[in-house]
């Protein structure tokens, strides 16, 4: 059973200036929610597709432009995305995999953050800090690294035509 109190997280940050700070935050996890999972499924196209998950204010829509909407989840996206509105989501990391080809893992894979002045911060790459989860399965990733999902964050993943993406996040705990 997780820890009713809060815990002390270090995570990295974007500055105002775009610049990467590392802070530590304060997080509770009173209903011990550990994983959600979100699939984009893109099995039936013809070419790549870029899915926004999260965006819960719409910062990002409304300066970067639409995008397509995640195909489901654990429970529906939008309410995930909602959800970040009043308490934002600290993962601690993700488990990234494809049905067909492990090729997808070179596809675009962004986290930014919307600012109301008409900015985009485009958070680097954790992609690249992947790591194999097994040596037997070159279709999955594990991504061990402590985001912030609240109301101004996005992922944006693009998912190449005739695949599936299913993204697991793995939950550290809640802010606000």
């Amino acid at each position: 059973m997780s820890d009713l109190r809060k815990q002390p997280v270090s995570i990295n940050d974007v500055a105002g200036s775009g610049q990467m700070v590392k802070k530590t935050i304060m997080t509770e996890n009173q209903n011990g929610v550990t994983a959600f999972s979100i699939k984009l499924d893109n099995s039936g196209g013809m070419s790549a597709v870029t899915y926004r998950i999260f965006d819960g204010a719409g910062i990002v829509n409304a300066i970067d432009g639409s995008a397509t909407a995640p195909t489901s989840g654990t429970i529906s996206p939008s309410v995930i995305a909602e959800t970040t509105k009043s308490k934002a989501i600290v993962l601690k990391g993700f488990n990234y995999q494809v049905t067909s080809s492990s090729s997808q893992f070179s596809q675009p894979f962004n986290f930014k953050k919307g600012n109301i002045d008409g900015r985009v911060i485009t958070l680097p790459n954790v992609i690249a800090k992947a790591r194999r989860n097994t040596q037997f399965d070159s279709k999955l990733l594990t991504i061990d690294e402590h985001i912030v999902v609240d109301y101004a964050t996005a992922c944006e993943v693009t998912v190449d035509a005739g695949e599936t993406v299913d993204l697991t996040f793995l939950v550290e705990g809640f802010l606000g």
